[in-house]
């Protein structure tokens, strides 16, 4: 009985870590929204992500500063937009993921242009419409080093699951 409640608690603790480790990691690259190409040096293969930071209760203008990764090439690449549009805030700027990459060790290319393809799906662009708030042309870009936000609900299921169980053991 206690050795199942104690692996099933370590089964949890590490479901929160992965948790966390989607919202939080180590920064890459952070910039501001204007037309230009950066580099970008990838010491360490592995899931990247970009985040779009700004103040909350406005809305980014990401049609007109458009940022692409793109390789040595000038190529883009497969990239997983977000799903569940994973964000955080401190009450008074706010960050909102907007795609993950898995980018093997190199350099690459940062590129914000006015492009015409933008991060917001077709259900993004719908629902900016009825949601209240300024256009801001005020806000940044932050690359991450993260995990990919589809182990969001593995998570989810690993811990609700082990609560679940627990409390059977414990009946």
């Amino acid at each position: 009985m206690y050795l199942e409640i104690t692996l099933l608690s370590l089964i949890i603790v590490v479901c929160f870590v992965f948790l966390i480790k989607i919202f939080v990691g180590k920064t890459i690259l952070k910039t501001n929204a204007e037309y230009g190409t950066q580099d970008l040096l990838i010491e360490k293969s592995g899931f990247y992500s970009l985040w779009v930071n700004g103040e909350i209760f406005s809305k980014p203008a990401l049609e007109k500063f458009n940022a692409m990764i793109i390789n040595e090439n000038e190529k883009r690449f497969f990239d997983m937009p977000s799903f569940f549009r994973a964000n955080t805030n401190n009450g008074s700027s706010g960050s909102i993921l907007l795609e993950c990459y898995y980018l093997e060790k190199g350099t690459y290319k940062f590129k914000i242009g006015n492009g015409s393809q933008s991060h917001l799906t077709n259900l993004d662009k719908i629902a900016r419409e009825f949601i209240p708030g300024k256009l801001s042309y005020d806000f940044g870009y932050t690359v991450k080093r993260t995990l990919p936000e589809l182990i969001f609900p593995l998570c989810l299921f690993g811990i609700i699951f082990s609560i679940m169980q627990i409390l059977e053991i414990l009946k």
